[in-house]
């Protein structure tokens, strides 16, 4: 959450996005790979920006009962 005027932003860096999902960057990079997450990008070398949104939603779709 921004402490500045208390928004919480709903696009994540890939470095937020790992801690969110309490993985790696490599992890969160392969998911990006293999197209299990979407991701916002503008140019070949520009930051990675995932939408929390889309990260709850890939966390919901992959919850498993053991």
């Amino acid at each position: 959450m921004d402490k500045k005027n208390g928004v919480r932003p709903r696009l994540l860096t890939l470095k937020e996005a790992a801690t969110y999902l309490g993985r790696s960057v490599d992890s969160v990079r392969e998911l990006l790979y293999q197209r299990e997450l979407r991701c916002i990008q503008r140019g070949p070398r520009s930051k990675i920006w995932l939408d929390r949104h889309e990260l709850d939603e890939w966390i919901e779709q992959n919850l498993r009962f053991m």
